[in-house]
């Protein structure tokens, strides 16, 4: 007879992978929340490019090998306005695929073509833009057990394809309420996703916007948008938590902490 249970000393420990330390995780779900205009997918398609073009993450850390990344966006004009401002961000776009919806059109988040394109390309980088439009029904994320289901089948894609999924979503009108229950939907959501990151444009100047994030280590990243050319200026704790992170990577008697894919300046 099969035995039911696993011994958790029988399982093998591994470290978290990094896309971008410590936002978003190689083979988990981050969600990225905002206002509308607030910068969320300008942040994102400048990352796309470095990503395509094995340049630098956003806080200015080394990424190498060029990735590849599958880039789902219902909400502009993938030849008048994705592929420009993929362009004048530098990306290379042989390394940037989507799924044309005027072909393939009615697709869901958990849509089993959404699948089949990531076994095809084999991306590092799934992101879809916004949440909303790929809904099966206004329902599917605000119903606990319909919510958990879906997370669940994505978490599970991320993890058995390798690769970090990114969902872009709009906050609800609730006002007053704190940043994770604005989320989209149920808090189940929240709750599924390994890093949840609010951008909010600051108040006082509204050329620039923060990334806070609300569900992964405390730090926060002011991203400076003149003309849309976005200058990212990291905080003091940003520099001093990358900093002791890799110190510990240095000691072979610390076990605290995940490891990055890259390294970081002066790392």
């Amino acid at each position: 007879m099969e035995r039911l249970l696993t011994l958790y000393s029988e399982v093998q420990s591994t470290d978290v992978r990094w896309l971008w330390y410590p936002f978003i995780a190689i083979g988990k779900i981050t969600l990225l929340q905002g206002d509308p205009g607030d910068g969320k997918s300008t942040m994102m398609m400048n990352l796309i490019a470095e990503l395509s073009t094995g340049g630098k993450t956003p806080d200015g850390c080394k990424i190498g090998v060029p990735q590849k990344v599958i880039y789902q966006c219902s909400e502009d004009g993938v030849s008048d306005t994705i592929k420009p401002r993929l362009e004048r961000c530098g990306a290379d776009c042989r390394k940037i695929a989507f799924i044309n919806e005027e072909f393939y059109n009615g697709l869901t988040l958990d849509d089993e073509r959404i699948r089949q394109a990531i076994i095809e390309f084999r991306p590092r980088l799934v992101v879809i833009d916004p949440i909303q439009a790929y809904l099966g029904s206004d329902s599917d994320l605000q119903i606990a057990g319909r919510a958990r289901k879906l997370m669940r089948r994505l978490g599970m894609w991320a993890a058995g394809y390798d690769c970090a999924i990114v969902l872009i979503g709009h906050l609800n009108k609730k006002e007053g309420s704190k940043g994770l229950y604005r989320s989209l939907g149920s808090i189940d959501v929240v709750a599924a996703a390994r890093s949840v990151l609010q951008v909010e444009r600051d108040t006082e100047n509204p050329d620039i916007i923060e990334k806070t994030p609300k569900k992964s280590p405390v730090l926060s990243v002011k991203i400076h948008q003149p003309e849309r050319n976005l200058q990212y200026e990291s905080s003091y704790s940003a520099y001093k938590r990358c900093r002791d992170h890799h110190k510990r990577r240095r000691d072979p008697q610390s076990r605290r902490g995940p490891r990055c894919l890259h390294l970081c300046h002066g790392g």
